[in-house]
């Protein structure tokens, strides 16, 4: 009988490690969730900012905050990043007295939404927001 041993293969990209086994992703595990949110911030403070125009301005910069989306009375959903989920979602909405949020959404496949990371500026630019969200859904591969 002939076993050929199986050639496994880790791989890691900011989201999650994974292996990959005759061409196959097996054992997909997610990364740490501070380390995905450091690599998020990261990103956003190598964007000048083209909408913002009195000063040149990172897009994190821009932002008063950008952290995971929880009660700070609550330890947080996730740890490591969801390996199973739908789609992603990554949208702004206006503020309730000044400003925009930013949100980043986890979707299952019955439209349940969950929201990982929650973002804040007070600046009352539209294009603005529209730029930070498309950096964003960059960034995550949205």
């Amino acid at each position: 009988m002939d076993q050929t041993a199986q050639k496994i293969e880790t791989r890691h990209d900011v989201f999650t490690t994974y292996d990959v086994i005759d061409g196959y992703v097996k054992n997909e595990r997610g990364n740490p969730m501070q380390d995905i949110l450091k690599h998020i911030k990261a990103e956003l403070k190598k964007i000048i900012s083209t909408t913002y125009t009195e000063e040149p301005i990172t897009l994190y910069a821009c932002l008063d905050y950008f952290d995971e989306a929880q009660a700070p009375w609550l330890a947080p959903k996730h740890t490591t990043w969801p390996t199973e989920y739908h789609w992603l979602a990554c949208y702004y909405v206006t503020g309730g007295s000044e400003g925009y949020y930013f949100h980043v959404d986890l979707i299952d496949a019955d439209g349940k939404r969950e929201m990982l990371f929650l973002g804040k500026t007070l600046i009352e630019r539209r294009q603005l927001a529209a730029e930070i969200t498309g950096a964003l859904s960059s960034i995550i591969g949205v």
